[in-house]
């Protein structure tokens, strides 16, 4: 409807333009077709070939230029001026124009009209449609000689009566064609544009009802497959979101659940029997509630960071000595159990970060290390300066990490074998919340790793090594 409404607004205008204004139009090109000649000839009308540049001009411009003395005498007179109007006026009249010349410094411009000649040469009262206008243009002009001389420039504004008809019937024609040329382009533009977005509106009604098992078919136009696409990566990413949530909330309640069962096992035992109430049993409640204040924190903590409302309280920190506390404060939870922690470090790196978030960062690689070791039970730490930043390194003899899923591990309790396993430190959100510090202290992090040789997960940070 648009493109209809369009196209028949353009042609009414084409009406307008070629019918109404035509005239008028018309008349405006001759007046400066006139004018722009006798500027021209005045510029030469000391030349020597004055005769042949009017012949010229009055040919190219369909115009009849005529050069005449004070007294009436014509000295030069173009090929074309035997249509003249200065043939047709009374020396009154021209006399009348020469004072007007003189009196002006810009010239005259006046129009006449003028019956036309019967075939057989009989002159009869014609109806107005019978008159033939001109244009003439009159200018008093000084010779090389100091003579005063009038130049005649006249150009006849023929009657477009026929013309203005032939546009007409053409615009008619043209109207009709190009209305019908416009619904069928707008028919054809709707089932290639409509019909898709259609589609893909209909398919966008379904995703609430059906799920996320959906798919976009998008086509024609390029930008209809591309909203096709990206409505089809949305469908993906929210499928993936959505199981990422079911499996966050099986594995949080399998983490809650065990510490909890085991609280209130050896609680209700030392309440009930006698002699179980043992420095022992005391630790493993103790142990268990620890885990769970790790989980719940960790779990707040990574929601604090993903929603934006966590910020940093960056200080100059010396990244060193706080591995160094980290790693020690492991040691004494994993020594009983055979675990050793070996840190090597050439010499003290200082950065400007947050010292707490850092040192999480740094607690988490190591539990995660500690989870997935060998069986020698050992973890290395590197630390290394490369011109104005400083890496960390924590390296496992574990089973590895299959290339294909490296990329995922850094999803919220992603697992490599889809079987949860109850971590020996950690709460199984430590990898996200190591990613998501490290990029918010600006730094990078990644993993490399080699099924059957262990992983390296590493993190790097601006600042460097600071005197």
């Amino acid at each position: 409807m648009y493109l209809t409404c369009f196209v028949m607004f353009i042609t009414a205008i084409l009406w307008v333009v070629q019918t109404v204004f035509l005239d008028e139009f018309y008349e405006r090109i001759k007046v400066k077709s006139v004018l722009e000649t006798a500027e021209y000839v005045e510029s030469e009308f000391e030349s020597e070939n004055l005769e042949a540049i009017v012949d010229e001009v009055s040919l190219q411009e369909e115009v009849s230029v005529s050069i005449v003395g004070q007294d009436g005498s014509l000295f030069i007179r173009s090929d074309r001026s035997h249509d003249s109007v200065l043939e047709k006026l009374s020396s009154e009249e021209i006399g009348k124009i020469y004072m007007q010349a003189v009196e002006s410094e810009e010239g005259v411009l006046k129009s006449y009209q003028f019956l036309k000649p019967e075939p057989l040469g009989v002159r009869e009262e014609a109806p107005q449609k019978g008159e033939v206008k001109s244009i003439v243009y009159a200018n008093v002009v000084e010779d090389s000689s100091g003579q005063k001389q009038m130049l005649f420039v006249d150009s006849v504004i023929t009657p477009i009566d026929t013309t203005v008809s032939t546009l007409r019937t053409q615009l008619l024609y043209v109207t009709g064609m190009l209305v019908v040329a416009a619904a069928g382009l707008a028919i054809l533009l709707s089932k290639k544009i409509a019909d898709p977005l259609m589609r893909i509106n209909d398919a966008a009604k379904t995703i609430v009802d059906a799920g996320q098992d959906v798919r976009f078919e998008g086509s024609g136009y390029r930008e209809v497959v591309e909203l096709g696409d990206t409505l089809n990566s949305a469908v993906e990413e929210l499928s993936k979101a959505e199981k990422l949530q079911r499996e966050l909330v099986a594995n949080i309640s399998h983490d809650l659940k065990t510490p909890l069962t085991m609280i209130i096992g050896y609680s209700e035992a030392m309440r009930d029997l006698p002699g179980e109430n043992t420095p022992e049993n005391m630790q493993v409640v103790i142990d268990e509630a620890n885990r769970l204040n790790r989980l719940v924190t960790d779990v707040l903590s990574i929601s604090k960071i993903q929603s934006g409302t966590e910020s940093l309280e960056l200080t100059r920190v010396n990244l060193t000595e706080l591995i160094e506390r980290t790693i020690d404060r492991c040691s004494k939870l994993t020594e009983s159990k055979g675990y050793s922690i070996e840190f090597l470090a050439e010499e003290d790196a200082w950065v400007y970060a947050d010292e707490l978030k850092i040192s999480q960062v740094i607690y988490n690689l190591l539990g995660n290390a500690i989870t997935h070791t060998g069986e020698d039970n050992r973890i290395k730490v590197v630390q290394s300066i490369s011109k104005d930043k400083v890496k960390v390194s924590v390296v496992d003899s574990g089973e590895g990490i299959p290339k294909d899923q490296l990329g995922n591990i850094w999803e919220r309790y992603y697992k490599l074998d889809k079987v949860h396993k109850r971590a020996r430190i950690g709460t199984g959100l430590g990898l996200s919340i190591v990613k998501s510090v490290v990029e918010m202290h600006g730094g990078s992090c990644g993993v490399d790793s080699e099924e059957g040789k262990g992983s390296e997960f590493w993190f790097e940070l601006g600042g460097g090594k600071l005197e």
